[in-house]
């Protein structure tokens, strides 16, 4: 089980943050959308260690993109108690011609729920999404987590996330995207 506190998630941000001068950009996730209540919540994702990566075929067409899990607390729901609740991650894969304007979704992983506290991420692990990808569009991830109320069903908060760092194997990381075909 992966052992992370939030006080050192809260004190390796900081580090990063005063590291990098601020420049949050360059080294997380993008924040989409925030609705109803929710924990902490980020994604492994930056240059060094890029949150997705994209996996071609012989054809050197994209086939699969491998998202790592995020860190996700429970809400802190009550101050100077151990709060716990259900939390749950999965991701789109949407694709676009190179230049278009609209995203659409190809493919969606499986739903992955734990229980976290607001002391502990909830033990996730990376996914794997396999879709008949085309060499005419480019791809990208957005992640969707979601917090639970006590009955485990309804959902009491959501968030979505894109990606910002990508790879592929004998690649360095890069910004913004997959590309659907290679050279």
């Amino acid at each position: 089980m992966r052992n992370v506190s939030r006080s050192l998630v809260t004190a390796l941000a900081l580090a990063l943050l005063m590291a990098l001068g601020g420049a949050v950009a360059t080294s997380a996730d993008t924040g989409l959308t925030h609705r109803g209540n929710f924990g902490v919540h980020f994604l492994a994702d930056s240059e060094e260690y890029p949150g997705a990566k994209c996996y071609y075929n012989n054809s050197t067409v994209i086939r699969a993109i491998k998202v790592q899990d995020p860190l996700v607390f429970a809400e802190n729901r009550v101050r100077g108690r151990v709060d716990s609740q259900k939390v749950s991650w999965f991701f789109r894969v949407e694709a676009q011609p190179p230049g278009g304007k609209v995203w659409t979704t190809v493919a969606t992983s499986d739903l992955e729920k734990k229980t976290a506290t607001d002391a502990q991420v909830a033990n996730f692990s990376p996914m794997t999404e396999s879709f008949a990808g085309r060499a005419d569009r480019q791809y990208r991830v957005v992640v969707v987590i979601r917090w639970y109320g006590s009955d485990e069903t309804n959902v009491r908060g959501r968030t979505t996330h894109r990606a910002d760092w990508y790879s592929w194997v004998g690649v360095p990381s890069f910004e913004g995207l997959c590309p659907g075909g290679l050279f």
